[in-house]
């Protein structure tokens, strides 16, 4: 059973990029997302011509979040088979994960809001949607750490068999990497730099896709190599 629960758990990261795709994607059309460099009017005037589409996407971007909870957990489960009895790592990379759940979250509420009162004033729907849009994609910070945390544990993995193959730790550690340059998109409004530019916005996009996509692979492929659930049922 306990087998079942984590695969169950590590194809959550994959429901979870589907709902992104079709709610901040399909649905609210925020992929790529609307420029940094338009003014108040034109942002207002999205949030007005899409309200319902919005609205959806968001309710379904809200749902999809908390499947990052369940991958983050197996993630965890894995990473402490490989540091034992004192998982500083596994705690950090979980901690790291759900940080980024709520920044994920927290966006969706944030742009369902400005879609409930279409109505408000240009500005104050602006000021909404910049926070929103930085919280999102600026939000560099806990994957980077989370990747880092992983890959340190991967390179730690003294055990006859590795937990987690070493070449997801180098992949790992260029993912924690590609994600620094979304730091900048506070900076820039225009340009590659900006949060829907080559730089701001696709290679953060394309790193994080990645990160989740390939533990994901690496998870189904560490849980079903585990004896340990086996051996517990076994036990009883």
């Amino acid at each position: 059973m306990n087998r079942t629960m984590q695969l169950v758990c590590a194809w959550c990261a994959p429901v979870f990029l589907a709902t992104l795709v079709i709610g901040y994607g399909l649905a609210a059309h925020f992929i790529p997302p609307p420029s940094a460099g338009y003014s108040a009017q034109q942002v207002a005037q999205i949030f007005r011509d899409r309200t319902g589409e919005i609205r959806a996407g968001m309710l379904l971007m809200m749902v999809g979040s908390l499947f990052l909870v369940p991958w983050n957990a197996v993630i965890f489960v894995q990473v402490k088979r490989i540091e034992g009895a004192r998982p500083v790592l596994a705690y950090t990379q979980l901690i790291a994960g759900a940080l980024l759940a709520v920044e994920i979250l927290l966006p969706s509420v944030m742009w369902s809001a400005i879609a409930f009162r279409p109505e408000r004033a240009p500005e104050i729907t602006q000021m909404v949607s910049d926070t929103a849009f930085l919280l999102f994609i600026w939000a560099f910070a806990p994957p980077m750490m989370q990747a880092l945390a992983i890959a340190l544990a991967i390179f730690n993995d003294k055990g006859p068999d590795q937990v987690l193959p070493r070449w997801a730790g180098y992949l790992l550690m260029g993912i924690a990497v590609g994600l620094i340059p979304g730091g900048l998109i506070t900076f820039f409004k225009t340009g590659p730099f900006a949060w829907d530019g080559a730089i701001g916005w696709w290679l953060t996009l394309a790193c994080a896709g990645t990160m989740w996509s390939m533990m994901t692979y690496v998870l189904i492929r560490a849980v079903k190599n585990d004896r340990e659930p086996e051996a517990e049922g076994a036990l009883r």
